[in-house]
C-alpha cells in the first residue's frame, strides 16, 4: 500500500505544534507526548525544535542515577596530583606517537 502525498502531509501536520500552544498547554502536551510521538515546535509557521518522548529504558531511575554519578565524576576534571605541565606534555606526546607515529 502506497501513502498518498495528502496522507503524508496530514501526518506531518499532526506533528506540528505552535510554540504558543505549548506554552499555554504544556502540562497536557507532555501528558500526551508518549502517545503522540515526536512533535515539531513551530514559531511563526517555521519549525524550530523537536520534542521527543524518552524511551522507557532511558527513564530507568537506576540508569539515570548512575549517569548522574558519572557526570559528577567527570565534571570535577582530572586530578593529576603533583604532575607538572612538562610531564603532562610528555604523556600527551607519547600517546600521540603511539596513535600517529611520526615519519
Amino acid at each position: 500500500m502506497q501513502i498518498s502525498q495528502n496522507d503524508y502531509l496530514d501526518q506531518y501536520a499532526e506533528q506540528l505544534l505552535p510554540i504558543t500552544l505549548l506554552r499555554r498547554n504544556a502540562g497536557s502536551v507532555l501528558k500526551k507526548l508518549e502517545t503522540l510521538g515526536t512533535l515539531i515546535l513551530t514559531k511563526d509557521g517555521r519549525p524550530i525544535a523537536k520534542i521527543t518522548p524518552l524511551e522507557k529504558s532511558l527513564t530507568n531511575v537506576s540508569k539515570i542515577d548512575s549517569d548522574l554519578q558519572m557526570v559528577k565524576k567527570l565534571a570535577g576534571g582530572l586530578h593529576l596530583g603533583k604532575t607538572t605541565p612538562r610531564q603532562i606534555k610528555k604523556i600527551i606526546l607519547k600517546q600521540y606517537d603511539r596513535v600517529l607515529p611520526r615519519q
